[in-house]
This record gives C-alpha cells, structure tokens and sequence, in this order.
C-alpha cells in the first residue's frame, strides 16, 4: 500500500495533475452519487435531509479549512512551519464542530428537526472534519512538491467512503447509520495513510528535510497566520453561506422532497467548480513561485490560458447540460425533473460565474491580497441574507435559481474589478 500511495518519484508532475484530477472528480461527484443512491434505497424527504445535512457540513468546513490550503501550499519562502498549520487546524477543527452542533440546537429548537436528522448532520459533519483535517496534511505532501500523493490518498479514501455509504444504504436503507458508517470509514482510512506516507515525505532529504530543523510552533506563530488567513476564511466562510442561502430558505419554508429536487438540478454547480479548482491547484505553486520573483510574463501567460480553460469547460457543460441535463438528472435520481429545466439551466450558467470567481479568489491569494476578497464576499452575503427568503417565497425554486446565479456573477465582476486594480499595482519587475 505504502508503495502505491507514494507512486513513482520520475513523474511527479503528471501524476500530480492525474490523481488530484481524480480526487477532484470524486470530490465534486460524491453528493450527487450518494444523493442518487438515497433516491433510489430510501424515500424523497431522506434525499432532503442529506441534502441539508450535506450543505450544513460544507459551511462548517470552511470554518475547518480557514481558507488555508492554498495560503499553506504556497508559502514557498516557508513563513511558517508545518507545525503551526498543524496546530492551527486542530484549533480550526474544533471550532468547525462547534458550529455543526449549533446548526442542531437551531433546527431543533426552531425548525422541529427531528433525532435523526440531527444524528445524520452530526456524522456528515464528523465526516467533513475528516476532510478537513486530512487538508491539512495534504497541504504539506503539496507544499514539499508532491501532490501525487495527496491525490492518490484523497482518491482512495473516498472510493472507499463512498463505497460503504451506499452498501450501507443499499442493505439497511437506514441513512443515520449509512451515514456513521462513512464516517468512521474515512477516519480509519485517514489515519492509516497518514500513518504510512508522512515520516516518508517529511524524511525525504531531495523534498526539503533541511526545512524542518527548525519546524516549531507557538502562539505568536499561530495567530499571525490565523490572523493571514482570517480573510481567506471568512470569504470561503460567505461563499458557502452564499450558495447555500437558497437551501436554507427552502428548508425554512418548504418541504424535504422540494429540498431534494433543488438539489438534483444543483449538482451540477459543485461539479463544475470543483473540476475547476482541481485543474488550477496543480499549478498554484509555478504562479506564486513566477510572481515572488517577478516573472510577470510568465504569471500572466497561465493566467489566461486558465481563463480560457474554464471557458471552455462552462461553454462545454452550458450545451451539454441544455441538450442532455434533464433527462440524465432525472435518470439519475428517478425522479421527473422537466419542469425545473429552466431553473437549472439558470444554475448552470451561475456554475460559470463561480468558476471564475473561485480562480481569481486563489489568483489574488497568490498575490497574498486575500484581505480584499473580504469586499466581495460580504457584499454577496448581506444581498443573499436579504434576499433570499422573499425569493423562494415568491417564486419557488425558480427564485432560489435566480437568486445564486445573479449574486455569483455579481461577485465576479467585483474580483475581476479587484484583479485588474492589483495587476496595474504589482511592484515593478
């Protein structure tokens, strides 16, 4: 196994793009597979409470996360130690389930969440916190030049979850046990590759063992790089908050089936920006190194061609998801969506929007001005705050559609704004 995880040091570089593609794609697709097992083993309203549950768990690990993976992957001056992410995930960590467990006492105390559904978030979110803290590890595995491993680690991982949650589901059609079977799947999984693959990469003299001679941590290390990072959390915090406005007003308001359709015709949203982010992180690295050194030419050049990377792939999911989108959909999760091809060809293109967004958010993080994200996001976040009860009241899930898309795209308009300013004030090369 160890030999597996740790693959062929001669092809780092295509092997990094290969497995974290591979990652990234069972990252983006595990909510809608999970989502399509439940509809298929267990009722409608139980695809509703995965699908709250779900986005209770993803807003939660941005409070986990703290934006911190992109931050740690490109300290390539190495301003903090390893131990200091370390320490400042743990701390990140549990305030992540503090956060899950005051989502509970909200829904119980105003919502009538029932025992179950409050069990079912509380193991996605465990779940979550996995990821979270496995980020972490994965973050130094990137940062020492070996991505692979951090994707053949999160692909096998999440096969495996994956695969028990639907065996689970498909035997006992139970989904708060399915659901902490996943969990502690994952946990132990975790673990034992941890176990297997760290002292390897840490030890490994050619990936930078001298770094670590002066690997210490303390407290004025720990907040200078939570106080860094603090805009970077916040704006994943409000990014997430943000597309999962409408989901909240759905489940405010509406019912566990209408919650799961809206949530068939979201997928593909996830889909889309996670693929994104998935081609762009692999490169992360050669941009930060070409700005630190004020290779502008070479900065730009991966800029744009990026850019037009994600065209192409929106422009591609755009026709495909207009010709094909709703008879798969509904084949996939046995349900009828023709109805709703209106309001998911809105989120589609909204899908485009966010792809773009969420690369120029890790484009000016590389030029280390997260703290401006902060203007976008909070903008977004105060419209969807106001908005986005009047508009499911209003229109249903056509206005939860046009609700996200039209904060997203107004949210990339504010980040290009943003780049633009930047770009024209870099320091002179």
């Amino acid at each position: 196994m160890k030999r597996l995880l740790l693959g062929n040091k001669e092809k780092v570089t295509s092997q990094s793009y290969i497995w974290y593609s591979i990652g990234g794609l069972l990252n983006a697709c595990q909510s809608a597979i999970l989502l399509m097992v439940i509809s298929r083993t267990n009722s409608q309203d139980d695809a509703g409470v995965y699908s709250i549950g779900y986005a209770i768990a993803c807003l939660a690990l941005t409070v986990g996360s703290y934006g911190m993976r992109n931050f740690q992957a490109t300290d390539v001056n190495h301003k903090y130690s390893f131990k200091t992410y370390l320490t400042s995930r743990i701390i990140t960590d549990a305030a992540m389930i503090c956060v899950i467990l005051f989502y509970i006492i909200k829904g119980t105390l105003f919502l009538d969440y029932s025992r179950d559904k409050c069990l079912v978030i509380i193991f996605l979110g465990l779940l979550k916190t996995v990821d979270s803290f496995e980020d972490v590890w994965h973050g130094f595995y990137h940062n020492r030049g070996r991505l692979d491993v951090a994707g053949r680690c999160m692909t096998t991982r999440y096969i495996l979850m994956m695969g028990a949650m639907a065996l689970s589901l498909a035997v006992s059609h139970n989904l708060v046990l399915s659901s902490a079977v996943s969990f502690v799947v994952s946990l132990v999984f975790f673990v034992y590759t941890t176990i297997l693959v760290y002292p390897e990469i840490k030890n490994d003299s050619a990936s930078g063992n001298d770094l670590d001679k002066n690997d210490k941590s303390n407290n004025v290390q720990i907040r200078s790089l939570l106080r860094e990072c603090f805009p970077l959390f916040a704006g994943g915090f409000l990014a997430l908050y943000i597309a999962n406005a409408p989901k909240y007003a759905i489940d405010e308001f509406m019912t566990g089936t209408q919650q799961a359709m809206f949530n068939y015709i979201f997928m593909p949203v996830y889909i889309v920006n996670v693929l994104n982010m998935f081609i762009y992180q692999p490169m992360l690295i050669t941009m930060a190194s070409s700005f630190e050194i004020k290779d502008y030419k070479k900065f730009i050049k991966l800029f744009f061609r990026q850019m037009a990377i994600i065209f192409l792939l929106v422009s591609a999911v755009l026709l495909g998801g207009y010709l094909l989108g709703i008879p798969v959909l509904s084949l996939f999760y046995n349900t009828d969506l023709t109805r709703l091809k209106i309001p998911f060809m809105i989120l589609l293109v909204g899908s485009g929007f966010l792809g773009m967004e969420g690369y120029l958010q890790a484009i000016i993080t590389v030029m280390r001005k997260q703290n401006l994200l902060l203007i976008g996001f909070s903008i977004s976040a105060v419209l969807a705050f106001l908005l986005s009860r009047p508009a499911v009241l209003r229109w249903g899930i056509m206005g939860a559609a046009m609700l996200y898309s039209g904060i997203i795209m107004l949210q990339m308009l504010v980040f290009i704004v943003l780049f633009t300013i930047l770009w024209h004030k870099k320091p002179s090369d």
